[in-house]
């Protein structure tokens, strides 16, 4: 579905097959927009529910997608929602209990008198060699000072519903460890995991702008700081389809060797990403909460008329 787009073939386009991986990148308000007009449009034009995923990898963004499809929302739901639009019956029913918070973000960051970077060990952590590549992520989480902007808004609508909980089918948030520069992965990993509000917030935790969240002994930044979608977690999974939403154009270089592991695995891939004609409607303040609206419509009718012309499944 993007300029680049690698499938490995093996299904014959009959309807959605038999396991499907979700995976939802980051961008920020933009990036939520992005999803929200595509993941409604793959449902409008194919009939798949992205709340039916067998797993659902969420990063910055993505998490919080992730979580509000968990929690229920629909696809049809999250565009209205991004709109500003009425909501069906199931949506508005869910809108009572998962308050919106939208928070005011500047611009540019708000440094401190002193601007420290955030993690000195961040940034000799970037600099080691990694499998997979430079982590360019760690070096900018590493160099940013400290961010300001409170992120309890952002998780707890979420704990408003599931409390301490986590959804029952398979969903990965993913961190990065501000201490030791790996990535965490939420609801996979072998240690002691927050509630799911808690890791969208650390998985949202720009640096720069959002305050890191500690939890058991640990401080966490975004996700996206490691990898704009965190692809390579479904690689040898044995999925049939990953359905990747990746908002961002940076980062494309790192996802295409992703993508590559987790074909080599066996697992199509399917990418939805921006094409040159999407770049206008995506360009500016990530950040910006009048962005979302405008970018959902725009990738809704974008995507939905790429399904149509050149087939999803």
């Amino acid at each position: 579905m993007d300029d680049e787009t690698h499938e490995t073939s093996g299904d014959d386009g009959a309807g959605p097959p038999r396991s499907v991986a979700l995976v939802l990148g980051g961008g920020g308000v933009i990036g939520a927009g992005f999803h929200a007009g595509a993941l409604a449009a793959i449902a409008d034009a194919t009939g798949w529910d992205a709340r039916t995923a067998d797993l659902i990898v969420g990063t910055s963004a993505g998490a919080g997608i992730a979580a509000t499809l968990r929690i229920g929302f629909s696809p049809t739901d999250h565009l209205r929602r991004a709109c500003d639009e009425e909501m069906t019956d199931e949506g508005r029913a869910l809108a009572e209990v998962v308050p919106r918070h939208r928070l005011r973000i500047p611009e540019r960051p708000r440094l401190p008198l002193v601007p420290l970077p955030e993690s000195p060990g961040l940034v000799v952590a970037a600099l080691r060699p990694h499998r997979g590549g430079p982590r360019p992520g760690l070096l900018w989480a590493g160099l940013s000072p400290r961010g300001r902007i409170d992120s309890d808004p952002i998780g707890e609508r979420i704990r408003h519903v599931l409390g301490d909980r986590w959804p029952d089918a398979p969903t990965w948030v993913c961190a990065v460890d501000l201490r030791s520069g790996r990535r965490v992965v939420f609801g996979r990993d072998e240690r002691r995991w927050p509630d799911l509000g808690t890791a969208v917030q650390a998985s949202s935790a720009v640096p720069g702008f959002f305050a890191p969240v500690r939890f058991d002994g640990h401080t966490y930044v975004d996700g996206g700081a490691w990898s704009a979608t965190n692809l390579d977690l479904v690689a040898g999974l044995q999925f049939d389809v990953a359905v990747v939403l990746a908002p961002l154009s940076m980062g494309a270089s790192r996802r295409d060797r992703e993508e590559r592991a987790v074909t080599r695995s066996g697992t199509r891939v399917i990418v939805v990403a921006p094409r040159a004609e999407d770049r206008a409607v995506l360009r500016g303040n990530p950040l910006a909460n009048d962005k979302a609206g405008p970018v959902a419509r725009h990738m809704y009718a974008a995507v939905r008329d790429r399904i149509e012309r050149e087939g999803f499944w």
